[in-house]
């Protein structure tokens, strides 16, 4: 698959809404109660592979317009990739979370994360490779099972890192703007988490659905959902480290015309200025 990467979200950020008379209402059971990816001994791993996305992630994603898989990797894996997450804020790598409609030196207001490109090729993100890859085969397979996106490339990889010091980020859209991304995929490192305790949690605001969705960012738990406006979200306040590595996929179509929109508005800034 292409990869292509960017120097920040593209969110939009927002205020923060009551949500009482909507976490009334039942969130439906998949989303209750996520499908686990413990292998079966007897299948191959593609096999495997295409079965979760054909009877889970696919029908999910069409019904509620987000999916959740735990025990995605297993937990070796899971923990290798969890090893190179911390390495790399460990050793300094990570930079402030930016917004890009916001201006420099506010963002920390609306964001509170560190984070970190890589794709997973870097010296000491093998693991992180591995995982880039198991996303990759999770979306090929479900590619023209997700309405009329063509999906043909992504973005690298942002590693996150919320210190915990009760950092979050606001509630926003990862695609306001049509911008080419339509599916967020979030793998999430936090062993032994506890969001009583710990906080952290994702809530997803569904639009025109009359119930809101709280994920909780377990270790080796995969989240997909729609990244346009049908899922405004948020991350609440962390207080504990709370790790998750982000991938946005492209669709063709969209991404070819934010390209094409972006090169006529440089064309003609360039072409009005003077010397």
């Amino acid at each position: 698959m292409e990869k292509q990467s960017r120097e920040g979200s593209g969110a939009e950020h927002g205020s923060e809404v009551a949500t009482e008379s909507k976490t009334e209402v039942e969130v439906p059971r998949a989303l209750r109660q996520p499908r686990s990816n413990r292998p079966v001994k007897s299948e191959r791993r593609r096999l495997s592979t295409h079965r979760l996305v054909l009877q889970y992630v696919a029908p999910c994603m069409r019904a509620y317009g987000m999916c959740i898989v735990d025990n995605f990797l297993g937990n070796r894996i899971g923990e290798r990739v969890q090893q190179e997450a911390h390495r790399i804020h460990e050793a300094g790598r990570t930079q402030d979370g930016q917004l890009a409609c916001q201006p420099r030196g506010q963002s920390r207001a609306y964001r509170g994360d560190k984070i970190a490109w890589v794709d997973g090729t870097e010296e000491g993100c093998h693991n992180i490779g591995f995982l880039l890859s198991r996303m990759d085969r999770v979306i090929t397979v479900a590619d023209g099972q997700l309405g009329s996106y063509k999906i043909r490339g992504r973005h690298k990889a942002m590693v996150a890192c919320y210190p915990g010091n009760g950092a979050g980020y606001v509630k926003h859209v990862d695609n306001p703007n049509a911008d080419g991304r339509c599916v967020t995929c979030i793998y999430y490192l936090n062993k032994n988490w506890n969001a009583k305790e710990h906080g952290g949690i994702l809530r997803i605001f569904p639009e025109g659905k009359s119930y809101v969705a709280d994920i909780e960012p377990l270790f080796d738990r995969l989240l997909l959902f729609w990244s346009d406006r049908r899922n405004p979200h948020e991350v609440q306040p962390s207080f504990a480290t709370r790790y998750a590595i982000t991938v946005w996929y492209f669709d063709s179509e969209e991404r070819a015309e934010a390209k094409r929109r972006f090169r006529d508005l440089t064309a003609t800034s360039q072409g009005g200025t003077t010397s």
